[in-house]
């Protein structure tokens, strides 16, 4: 009975949880080592009152999933940054990216 009730709000919660994911869009990424213009860009977003977040993944980039073995950890090139900008503010960040990208 228990394992039923807890399958069901499993199943309830799942599709809300998918939903709220694609409501992100990346707009911007970089490693580590030159992210700079993504925090400034951040910053940027903020201040105009735009939803947006940074997510850094840490692990290894490109297209192989293998770590050496001396590698304890991450280095500042296989960590990404990433700038996650909210769906219904997407049109508006990118004016502001462009218009940045303009004055530099």
């Amino acid at each position: 009975m228990v394992i039923g009730m807890v399958l069901v709000v499993a199943a309830l919660l799942f599709p809300g949880l998918l939903i709220r994911t694609k409501q992100w869009k990346v707009l911007l990424t970089a490693t580590r080592a030159n992210c700079e213009q993504v925090e400034a860009m951040y910053a940027c977003f903020k201040s105009h009152r735009i939803k947006c977040k940074l997510i850094t993944d840490v692990g290894p980039v490109g297209s192989t999933s293998f770590m050496n073995a001396t590698d304890m950890m991450p280095s500042d090139a296989s960590t990404v940054v990433m700038l996650k900008v909210h769906q219904r503010d997407i049109a508006t960040a990118k004016k502001l990216l462009e218009i940045h990208q303009e004055m530099l």
